[in-house]
């Protein structure tokens, strides 16, 4: 069965996440795990209290008649229905009592948004979790000591994901923190399995070679690995040659003519971004032309990816106004569900490095899009398919 913490995230989408950063004004991957934290920590805090209060009972049962998850993708666009934002106003304000200002404050900084954004988003996380669960007691019939025992079961999971000042701060550490140190020993004692069994196979190895009935034919390895780790790369055409570009601070680029970077530099200084509407921008990507990973990888790029990295590192700190969002895409092999993942982890992994080179604060949202914008079926050739597999950004007002 389904935690009912990934069955309530699983209700959050891209696209209400997508939504909410724009309507606080925070990077997607920060609303993100703040949305994730706020439902772990209401969970949480349920956990401890929701048996003790006859308020919270009723308030879910109303929920659940309601059916306030209805249309709660609006929410996330700040434009909740009258009884979405009563109920879940009341829902925090019962079960936090006088410590919603706590509450905001430590998933706020945590996510490392504001505390204003924090306010904002618990008003559209509240409605979410008193809806699911609202619907368990209306729908299946589980009553609240149901719901207690099945969040319980799930506290180990729940507890990673909510603040430590939090735990603390609202007196929920008896209810969490023990099947955190559950946890954390099966995963010690994991870990002990798994060296020894790594240390076994090490000996048959040694052993296999000692005995010498075995080649390795190394050659064919070596062409195995250089065959996985040129699956994502895509060749710059050699007619195109490299050309210096001079940024408006002095910076000097080298890179392809009708490269990302200048074509990146010319829709900014041409105008079209200070006139162009949000709407017109979204349909405006900008692909990367050198940025790839090493085969079946979501954080390791190949060779000469970063010298692009750089390159568009220096853009945006010439043009420090300039925010951008980025994109990330997968051919059709493999499952949706993987691919989604795969395109996510890899939008992350350039947000992350594009973060390093100083420029953070001007990515404010990235999404992994999978295998939806991919134009070649699953058995094409891989030279076909490499031109689904990419990363892009575009600007955002």
């Amino acid at each position: 069965m389904t935690s009912y913490y990934e069955a309530i995230k699983s209700l959050i989408t891209p696209k209400m996440l997508d939504n909410a950063a724009s309507v606080v004004n925070e990077k997607e991957s920060r609303v993100e795990k703040a949305a994730h934290a706020m439902v772990a920590s209401f969970l949480g805090v349920f956990l401890k209290w929701g048996d003790n209060n006859p308020q919270i009972e009723s308030m879910l049962n109303e929920a659940g008649n309601l059916n306030i998850l209805k249309c709660i993708n609006k929410v996330f666009a700040d434009d909740p229905s009258l009884d979405q934002q009563r109920l879940g106003d009341d829902f925090t304000e019962v079960l936090l009592g006088n410590k919603t200002v706590d509450f905001s404050t430590h998933i706020a900084n945590q996510a490392n948004i504001s505390k204003v954004a924090a306010n904002k988003l618990v008003s559209m996380v509240a409605p979410v979790v008193a809806g699911f669960l609202g619907r368990k007691m209306t729908k299946d019939g589980v009553t609240i000591e149901g719901l207690i025992r099945d969040i319980n079961r799930d506290r180990a999971e729940i507890a990673k994901d909510i603040p430590p000042l939090l735990v603390s701060s609202f007196g929920i550490g008896p209810a969490i923190l023990d099947a955190t140190a559950q946890k954390k020993s099966r995963r010690n004692l994991n870990i002990i399995i798994w060296v020894v069994l790594i240390l076994l196979l090490l000996l048959f190895f040694l052993l296999w070679r000692s005995c010498g009935s075995c080649k390795t034919d190394a050659a064919e390895n070596e062409t195995t690995v250089a065959t996985q780790t040129t699956v994502d790369t895509k060749k710059v055409s050699d007619a195109k040659t490299l050309k210096v570009l001079t940024l408006p601070n002095g910076v000097k680029l080298n890179a392809y003519e009708d490269s990302v970077e200048e074509d990146m530099i010319t829709f900014i200084e041409s105008g079209k971004l200070e006139n162009a509407t949000n709407d017109e921008l979204k349909k405006h990507w900008f692909q990367f032309d050198q940025i790839r990973f090493v085969y079946n990888s979501s954080t390791e790029l190949m060779e000469g990816s970063e010298a692009e990295l750089d390159d568009i590192a220096a853009i945006l700190n010439c043009y420090s106004g300039v925010k951008v969002k980025l994109g990330a895409y997968t051919d059709r092999r493999g499952t949706e569900q993987v691919n989604l993942r795969i395109s996510e982890e890899r939008a992350k992994t350039i947000e992350n490095m594009l973060e390093e080179r100083g420029v953070g604060s001007q990515i404010v949202r990235m999404e992994g899009y999978g295998e939806e914008y991919a134009v070649y079926p699953a058995d094409a050739s891989d030279a076909q398919r490499s031109a689904d597999r990419d990363i892009a950004l575009r600007f955002v007002k």
